[in-house]
Protein backbone atom coordinates (compact mmCIF):
# COMPACT_ATOMS: atom_id res chain seq x y z
CA UNK A 1 0.00 0.00 0.00
CA UNK A 2 1.38 3.29 -0.88
CA UNK A 3 2.11 6.30 1.36
CA UNK A 4 0.01 9.02 1.54
CA UNK A 5 1.48 12.50 1.96
CA UNK A 6 0.06 15.93 2.62
CA UNK A 7 -2.11 17.48 2.30
CA UNK A 8 -3.85 14.44 1.79
CA UNK A 9 -7.46 13.70 3.71
CA UNK A 10 -6.95 11.77 7.08
CA UNK A 11 -10.01 10.05 9.19
CA UNK A 12 -9.49 10.16 12.96
CA UNK A 13 -11.88 8.25 14.50
CA UNK A 14 -12.31 8.88 18.36
CA UNK A 15 -10.60 12.01 17.63
CA UNK A 16 -11.61 13.29 21.25
CA UNK A 17 -9.97 10.92 22.69
CA UNK A 18 -6.69 11.12 24.40
CA UNK A 19 -4.47 9.19 21.46
CA UNK A 20 -6.82 10.36 18.69
CA UNK A 21 -6.38 13.78 19.75
CA UNK A 22 -2.54 13.59 19.51
CA UNK A 23 -3.06 12.29 16.40
CA UNK A 24 -5.19 15.05 15.06
CA UNK A 25 -2.65 17.43 16.09
CA UNK A 26 0.29 15.91 14.63
CA UNK A 27 -1.57 15.11 11.48
CA UNK A 28 -2.17 18.88 11.03
CA UNK A 29 1.37 19.68 12.45
CA UNK A 30 2.41 17.49 9.16
CA UNK A 31 0.13 19.57 6.77
CA UNK A 32 -2.61 16.71 6.42
CA UNK A 33 -6.23 17.64 5.93
CA UNK A 34 -8.06 15.96 8.93
CA UNK A 35 -11.43 14.86 9.37
CA UNK A 36 -12.45 13.86 12.92
CA UNK A 37 -15.09 11.31 13.84
CA UNK A 38 -17.02 11.58 16.94
CA UNK A 39 -19.79 10.59 18.60
CA UNK A 40 -22.43 14.33 19.26
CA UNK A 41 -22.45 17.87 17.60
CA UNK A 42 -21.35 19.11 20.67
CA UNK A 43 -18.22 17.49 20.76
CA UNK A 44 -17.47 17.89 17.09
CA UNK A 45 -17.64 21.63 17.69
CA UNK A 46 -15.84 21.36 21.32
CA UNK A 47 -13.05 19.31 19.08
CA UNK A 48 -13.31 22.06 16.41
CA UNK A 49 -12.85 25.09 18.93
CA UNK A 50 -9.78 23.20 20.83
CA UNK A 51 -7.87 22.92 16.92
CA UNK A 52 -8.66 26.40 16.86
CA UNK A 53 -6.74 27.35 19.82
CA UNK A 54 -4.19 24.79 19.60
CA UNK A 55 -3.35 25.00 16.25
CA UNK A 56 -4.85 27.95 14.71
CA UNK A 57 -2.55 27.94 11.43
CA UNK A 58 -4.34 24.57 10.60
CA UNK A 59 -8.21 25.16 11.59
CA UNK A 60 -9.27 25.58 7.78
CA UNK A 61 -7.77 21.76 7.48
CA UNK A 62 -10.27 20.10 10.47
CA UNK A 63 -13.22 19.11 10.12
CA UNK A 64 -15.85 17.53 13.05
CA UNK A 65 -17.75 14.66 11.75
CA UNK A 66 -20.58 13.34 13.64
CA UNK A 67 -20.74 9.49 13.88
CA UNK A 68 -23.11 7.72 16.65
CA UNK A 69 -22.35 4.91 18.55
CA UNK A 70 -25.67 3.22 17.05
CA UNK A 71 -24.66 4.38 13.73
CA UNK A 72 -21.23 2.92 14.05
CA UNK A 73 -22.26 -0.39 13.90
CA UNK A 74 -24.40 -0.74 11.47
CA UNK A 75 -23.12 -1.93 7.95
CA UNK A 76 -21.82 0.48 5.32
CA UNK A 77 -21.45 3.19 8.54
CA UNK A 78 -18.68 4.88 7.79
CA UNK A 79 -19.02 4.34 4.14
CA UNK A 80 -20.15 8.51 4.34
CA UNK A 81 -17.27 9.05 6.57
CA UNK A 82 -14.75 8.20 4.08
CA UNK A 83 -16.34 9.88 0.97
CA UNK A 84 -13.12 11.51 -0.14
CA UNK A 85 -10.52 10.71 2.57
CA UNK A 86 -6.94 9.32 1.77
CA UNK A 87 -6.29 7.51 4.61
CA UNK A 88 -7.69 6.18 8.10
CA UNK A 89 -6.20 6.11 11.73
CA UNK A 90 -8.58 4.16 13.81
CA UNK A 91 -8.67 5.05 17.71
CA UNK A 92 -12.26 5.06 18.41
CA UNK A 93 -13.16 2.09 20.97
CA UNK A 94 -15.88 2.02 23.59
CA UNK A 95 -14.81 3.03 26.94
CA UNK A 96 -18.24 2.14 28.72
CA UNK A 97 -20.76 -0.49 28.51
CA UNK A 98 -24.20 -1.14 29.95
CA UNK A 99 -22.07 -4.13 31.35
CA UNK A 100 -18.92 -5.32 33.31
CA UNK A 101 -18.64 -8.29 30.88
CA UNK A 102 -15.57 -8.42 28.67
CA UNK A 103 -18.32 -8.86 25.37
CA UNK A 104 -20.72 -5.55 25.91
CA UNK A 105 -16.86 -3.87 25.25
CA UNK A 106 -15.81 -6.35 22.69
CA UNK A 107 -18.40 -6.84 20.38
CA UNK A 108 -18.72 -3.01 19.65
CA UNK A 109 -15.19 -2.71 19.04
CA UNK A 110 -14.64 -5.23 17.18
CA UNK A 111 -18.07 -4.37 15.09
CA UNK A 112 -17.08 -0.72 14.81
CA UNK A 113 -13.37 -1.87 13.54
CA UNK A 114 -14.68 -4.23 10.79
CA UNK A 115 -17.66 -1.43 9.76
CA UNK A 116 -14.50 0.81 9.06
CA UNK A 117 -12.70 -2.29 7.47
CA UNK A 118 -15.92 -2.86 5.36
CA UNK A 119 -16.02 0.58 4.17
CA UNK A 120 -12.63 1.66 3.30
CA UNK A 121 -12.72 -1.46 0.65
CA UNK A 122 -16.03 -0.30 -0.45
Amino acid sequence: MPTISAPATVLVTGANGYIGLWTVIDLLTRGYNVRGAVRSASKAAALEALVARKKPEAKDRFKGYVLTHEHAEQDSAFDEALQGVDGVVHTASPISAPSDEPEAFNRPAVKGTLSILESALR
